[in-house]
């Protein structure tokens, strides 16, 4: 996943130059110290990164599906040529995946922080703030549900005096506490507070008197049934769309 002229230390280790020597616990691989430019990486999955990918798998999917139509049937169908033409498309979008990468650079000596992503080799910088814009460290939770039960998952985020919360640290399966150690380094060396949080807890952002605040309430059946209902009706929604499609198919 990172690939960033192999600047990351052995061991997750980095050393910046205002004499930082850290041991990342939960980053170690999507953190690295550039030396040459004496700037943090922070390695996060982009909103277009996961786009790509998720959409290609999709697509991959299809090929099954035409596949079991064409098992069924015996004969060449309109839905197997879909299944095809999605599978190309698939195939397409996570090469595409494959060639472009998003990071953010974060420079002590610029005091800057910078969006850059790299695609097919060219690269474009995007400066996204400047240091003195940021109020805290946030440990950004998230709860995931998977077919063996739901599950916690933690990041990190840069939290602007304007409550605008940057993701810089995509969330990964591990505990509160590792993130949090992480959170706090990443904290002193930008030289702005840490708001760990709580384990297994909903974050929300409030500006009071035109400061951010990070709050932070605990998961309750509340919020469960909430996602329930949720996903009830995209579930309803899905198979409206597959009962229209399939009677589109019929009377074709």
């Amino acid at each position: 996943m990172f690939m960033l002229m192999g600047i990351a230390y052995l061991g997750g280790k980095m050393e910046t130059g205002s004499g930082i020597d850290a041991e990342w616990r939960a980053f170690s691989a999507s953190i690295a110290f550039d030396e040459t430019n004496q700037e943090l990486v922070l390695d996060v999955e982009s909103p277009l990164e996961r786009h790509l990918m998720s959409l290609g798998c999709l697509g991959l999917l299809f090929l099954g599906v035409g596949l079991l139509d064409l098992a069924a049937r015996g004969e060449k169908s309109l839905l197997l040529w879909l299944a095809v033409t999605a599978t190309i498309f698939g195939s397409a979008l996570l090469y595409l995946r494959w060639k472009l990468q998003d990071v953010y650079l974060v420079s002590i000596k610029r005091q800057q922080v910078t969006f850059q992503r790299t695609f097919f080799g060219r690269t474009v910088r995007r400066r996204v703030c400047f240091l003195g814009d940021l109020a805290s460290v946030v440990v950004q939770p998230r709860r995931v549900d998977s077919k063996s039960g739901a599950y916690w998952t933690y990041g990190l985020g840069l939290l602007r005096h304007g409550g605008e919360l940057l993701s810089v640290l995509t969330p990964v399966p591990l505990p509160h506490q590792d993130v949090a150690s992480d959170g706090e380094t990443l904290a002193r060396y930008l030289g702005i507070p840490l708001e760990p949080g709580q384990p297994e807890s909903l974050l929300k952002i409030d500006l009071r008197g035109g400061r951010p605040i990070a709050t932070y309430s605990l998961y309750t059946r509340r919020h469960q049934l909430v996602e329930v209902v949720r996903g009830l009706l995209l579930v309803v929604i899905i198979v409206e769309l597959i009962a229209a499609a399939t009677l589109w198919y019929l009377l074709d």
